[in-house]
């Protein structure tokens, strides 16, 4: 193809515009490098993550005409795509090649201001305008008259938003990037809208297989299970996918951060907070859950500060016998039933102990709440667990309770029904256990979950009459104190009985 003419015999930043033409066409430097000479707020320590992102939108380096790239929020996935706009730009005029971009979004506002950062780039980058002769003068190229489009030569940027009627449009690009928002993605009838729309929208894509021609590349994080990019996700076949959330697991175990350039740990757990567990799960973890299959939502979630004054207490626990982090943790449930059936969940956690470790910290677990029972999940660790007591002769008593051949997820999804009906009420603070109950069933662990669910097949409501004394188990008596009522009701005991034999 015809190449348009540069300027040959000079520098720019202290390079040759050849050096800089040639580095430029990799999108990864015109990125991070060139582009953060006008904004380096936005083009600020672009790492290993970006560069994965502009590889995989370069159709040189990742072939494929469909691209699906849902990163979790705070990403700058926009502003990568912003680079990939003025990459196409010199694309499409070093080439002498048509090239037609719609950007395509939620709200016109969004969509102007992402019009507005492109020709700010235009005006501002002096590295691209020094480096390029056939570079536009922003004072002659775009007038206000042309806020919503670019024209240039072979090159064409248009926007556009979900009210826009986009008939007599064809693009060789098309860019959707966050359709899917907070207003859209919780009304049936808004997602059906945002849906139809992105059908649609396929007809005004220029496509020719044989040539290559024609790219889609939709952008965005779900919000909802039934929601457009949770619908791309899971359902749409032939796009090639770029789905990173904050964080990912090593084999041995070991998380890391996607994006350790930006933010830290402690970054996240203070969004998290905010946010709350299920939201956090949705936006950073990209755990799109069906609703069907969820077990509880934060609304769901009752929280006591007092336990009842009548009510059985019982110990779980889900052995797991191993101390690796690749395997499931042992879990420990702590839980009373009142005379009604409610459940007050007073402790949930989980540890990696090895299973005489295990052991110890379940009868230290029910000595310290004082519980009436302790039940084991029988598995392939229980015999051990026996042969523990019974040598040990501590007089620990343990019952087990057994699957009865149902497998893990019908036994926890019975917890359902008794969230929905508010009979399952929890202390706060326990952070694994909201974790594993609000991100079900796509949570790393659900040990805790399966041990609460054995309780349903063991709890017993106690006696009406019978009241607990909660000051005698809140409240550690000395012995002596003890021994002295002791003696107090013996000689009360023997005065009746003398002061009968006087009459």
């Amino acid at each position: 193809m015809t190449m348009m003419p540069s300027r040959p015999s000079r520098t720019v930043s202290g390079r040759p515009p050849e050096w800089w033409r040639k580095n430029c066409r990799v999108l990864y430097f015109l990125c991070k490098v060139v582009l953060r000479t006008v904004w380096e707020d936005k083009f600020h320590d672009l790492g290993e993550l970006h560069r994965q992102l502009c590889n995989f939108l370069d159709p040189a380096v990742t072939p494929g005409r469909r691209k699906m790239i849902s990163v979790f929020r705070g990403s700058y996935k926009t502003t990568v795509l912003l680079a990939y706009v003025v990459w196409n730009m010199i694309r499409s005029i070093e080439e002498n090649r048509p090239i037609s971009i719609c950007y395509n979004t939620s709200t016109k506002d969004n969509a102007e201001l992402f019009m507005d950062d492109f020709q700010q780039i235009i005006k501002e980058c002096e590295i691209l305008r020094e480096t390029y002769a056939w570079w536009p003068k922003y004072e002659t190229a775009f007038r206000r008259k042309t806020k919503n489009k670019v024209e240039f030569g072979h090159f064409k940027f248009h926007i556009a938003s979900l009210d826009v009627r986009q008939v007599s449009r064809h693009y060789t690009i098309i860019i959707n990037d966050d359709l899917v928002n907070d207003d859209n993605a919780f009304s049936e009838v808004e997602r059906v809208k945002v849906l139809r729309k992105w059908r649609l929208q396929k007809s005004i894509l220029t496509k020719y297989s044989k040539k290559g021609i024609g790219t889609e590349i939709d952008v965005g994080t779900p919000y909802h299970s039934q929601d457009l990019m949770a619908h791309i996700i899971k359902n749409v076949k032939g796009y090639a996918k770029f789905i990173v959330p904050y964080r990912l697991v090593a084999a041995d175990g070991t998380e890391f951060l996607t994006f350790p350039e930006v933010f830290t740990w402690e970054d996240f757990a203070e969004i998290r907070e905010d946010q709350g567990a299920s939201i956090f799960a949705t936006q950073y973890e990209l755990n799109v859950i069906d609703d069907a299959d969820r077990i509880a939502y934060e609304g769901m979630i009752r929280y006591f500060k007092f336990s009842p004054e009548n009510y059985n207490r019982y110990l779980i626990v889900d052995p797991a016998g191993t101390e690796t982090k690749r395997n499931d943790p042992s879990a420990f449930v702590v839980l009373d039933v009142d005379q009604g059936g409610t459940i007050y969940v007073l402790y949930a956690q989980h540890y990696w102990l090895k299973p005489v470790a295990m052991q110890k910290f379940a009868e230290n677990l029910a000595k310290t709440y004082k519980v009436d029972e302790v039940y084991y999940e029988r598995d392939k660790y229980t015999i051990a667990i026996e042969d523990t007591v019974a040598h040990e002769g501590s007089g620990f008593m343990i019952s087990f309770v057994e699957s009865g051949g149902r497998p893990k997820p019908k036994r926890i999804h019975r917890l359902k029904q008794y969230f929905e009906t508010g009979r399952i009420m929890i202390a706060q603070g326990m952070r694994d256990f909201e974790d594993q109950l609000l991100t079900y069933p796509d949570c790393r662990h659900d040990d805790l979950l399966d041990a609460l669910a054995y309780s349903l097949d063991i709890i017993d409501a106690p006696n009406k009459k019978i009241v607990r004394d909660r000051d005698a188990e809140e409240k550690v008596d000395e012995f002596a104190e003890e021994m002295n009522r002791n003696f107090a009701k013996v000689r009360e005991a023997r005065e009746g009985v003398n002061q009968d034999a006087f009459y």
